[in-house]
């Protein structure tokens, strides 16, 4: 029996220290990589946006919408023609449902700006309840669109479309990348009920116009990303701050992030490598500083400029927070891109649609949209070129590479967002 003891101790001698080698040396092979960057950095105070004048800021109305929405939705698909199909009635019944929320969401989206209140001191862990109120608010008028076109109030429906465009900006101001998320997420619904609207229907210029205008005019900021970022990096730092007061922050987060018990585990490791948090902290600034910096490249070039998955596994084994705190930076990009795409391809099928109805048929190639129905035309973030467009029937397709940059002939796969086009297709 002492033998097996004996054994069971030097076995697990051997084992653990084995394991203080292996994270020694993957700290030590690194050190120099993951030096503390001496980059000037904002902090949460510098990036916190100035107050908007009350009688600017549309956030109170938005307070009233939420609580005067009543029941869910029918569905949980997205609002779209074809999941019209077979729920008519009930969605027509949610909307009188929430016809009070309706008539008060517009005076919400006629305020220029929008602030929520927020407690930007406690960082990643500040309240967001508005998103979830949003995005309900944006497939309310979605539905809301679709209903008046299949009653035959396409004057009603466009106007709606526009207000549908509007919900994203009630975050624009929002310096967190949740936030960003969520807009590119709530104008994904415009633009899905745009295409449907757009593409089913024989719409008049007087129509066309104004929610082209509307689109035109809607400015998507270069630097939307970079400000974002650094507040990322900010909230990061604060977390930073409160595990070096209290080890049991750090125990929380990667309990609650990893899903797995830790106790005394990760203080231990960093006590074998003698590294700590220091050289953790470091890694994350290392990573994100060089983010930004290749922020400033335009795109398509900073859809491939970093890649995330390399940087995770060249970090040493003990950075555990900056594995848990670090965003997924190539996601971001490709969801700004989407995001960009959308809006540039309901821009040009409205065009597209103006253009037949002022001349009886649609243009051969996308230069002769200009400057009768567009100033410019936009370049495809995906593949830095002009979209791509042809005529299909007696309508057209006009689309985006998409986030796998390759022609698919203006197909796309609803399966998979990593395959196939971007498209705004019209049938007639």
């Amino acid at each position: 029996m002492n033998r097996k003891v004996v054994a069971i101790v030097v076995f697990l001698a051997a084992f653990f220290g084995l394991l203080a080698c292996v994270f020694w040396a993957s700290g030590y092979a690194r050190r120099a990589v993951v030096a503390p960057s001496q980059v000037e950095r904002e902090s949460l105070a510098d990036l916190i946006p100035s107050p908007i004048p009350y009688e600017d800021n549309a956030a109170q109305i938005y307070q009233e919408v939420f609580r005067l929405l009543g029941k869910d939705e029918p569905t949980d698909l997205p609002p779209c023609l074809e999941a019209m199909a077979g729920n008519e009635a009930a969605i027509q019944s949610y909307l009188e449902d929430n016809r009070d929320a309706l008539l008060k969401l517009r005076d919400a989206l006629d305020k220029p700006r929008c602030q929520f209140r927020i407690d930007y001191e406690k960082g990643n862990d500040a309240q967001l309840p508005h998103l979830s109120g949003l995005r309900r608010c944006a497939r309310l008028l979605a539905w809301d669109a679709l209903c008046r076109r299949s009653r035959g109030d396409l004057p009603g429906a466009v106007e709606i479309c526009r207000m549908a465009w509007r919900v994203s900006l009630a975050v624009s101001e929002e310096p967190f990348l949740v936030s960003f998320a969520t807009g590119a997420s709530l104008d994904a619904i415009a633009w899905t009920v745009t295409r449907d609207l757009v593409g089913h229907t024989d719409l008049p210029s007087s129509l066309l116009n104004p929610l082209l205008v509307e689109l035109v005019n809607r400015e998507i900021p270069e630097d939307r990303l970079t400000w974002r970022l650094k507040m990322e990096r900010a909230c990061a730092l604060k977390c930073f701050d409160q595990i070096r007061a209290d080890p049991k922050a750090l125990h929380a987060l990667l309990g609650n992030v990893a899903g797995m018990p830790l106790d005394e585990l990760t203080d231990s490791l960093w006590t074998l490598t003698g590294t700590g948090l220091d050289e953790d902290q470091a890694a994350y600034l290392r990573i994100i500083e060089r983010f930004v910096e290749k922020l400033r490249m335009p795109l398509p070039g900073r859809l491939s400029a970093f890649e995330m998955e390399a940087e995770k596994k060249a970090l040493p084994l003990q950075c555990m927070v900056t594995r848990m705190l670090m965003p997924s930076l190539s996601q971001i990009v490709a969801y700004d891109a989407i995001n960009r795409a959308q809006l540039h391809l309901a821009c040009l099928g409205l065009a597209l649609k103006l253009f037949r109805a002022k001349h009886g048929a649609y243009p051969d190639q996308l230069a002769q949209l200009m400057p009768e129905c567009l100033a410019k035309l936009p370049d495809d973030p995906f593949g830095g070129q002009p979209y791509r467009y042809a005529k299909k029937g007696d309508g057209f397709v006009v689309y985006s590479v998409g986030r796998n940059r390759v022609d698919d002939g203006g197909v796309e796969d609803p399966k998979n967002r990593e395959k196939g086009d971007i498209v705004f297709e019209v049938k007639k």
